[in-house]
């Protein structure tokens, strides 16, 4: 048929599908880590990312500190339960900060301090495998209203 698709992803295992498919490539965007910061530098490359990046951008994106330090602790505890060090790269050592609440009575703007705890209880509940991208943005969108 010759028609192009193009299909961005998080999911480090569909790369392998290019393997499988004749027509099928794996490109990227590439990005350099000095530290504990990523600068996507805006150029494509051959083949699948060496790293996923889905908690950098997060962090430049303005998400909480409370929220992406608990999104490395998540992401760190799913890769020793699955044992999947080997499959993809994950970089669980880069910190939110030195001021970054770590109590669940802390709010990203000094919400009240319980319903800080009520959204903590909550995000931690979620369970994002099988949430499609819209709800998980609608879910995010309405807890970060109730601690605004």
């Amino acid at each position: 048929m010759g028609a192009y698709t193009l299909f961005a992803t998080h999911h480090h295992d569909l790369t392998a599908v290019a393997d499988d498919l004749s027509g099928a490539r794996n490109l990227h965007f590439r990005a350099a880590r000095e530290g504990d910061d990523v600068t996507f530098v805006h150029e494509v490359a051959e083949g699948a990312a060496s790293a996923s990046y889905g908690i950098e951008v997060a962090k430049q994106a303005g998400v909480p500190p409370g929220v992406v330090d608990r999104a490395r602790d998540v992401v760190a505890e799913r890769a020793a339960n699955a044992d999947v060090e080997d499959a993809i790269d994950i970089d669980t050592s880069a910190s939110g900060g030195e001021d970054t609440p770590t109590d669940a009575s802390a709010t990203a703007d000094g919400g009240s301090a319980e319903a800080g705890a009520d959204v903590l209880g909550e995000l931690a509940d979620l369970n994002l495998a099988e949430m499609t991208p819209i709800e998980a943005l609608t879910t995010l969108n309405r807890l970060q209203r109730e601690i605004h």
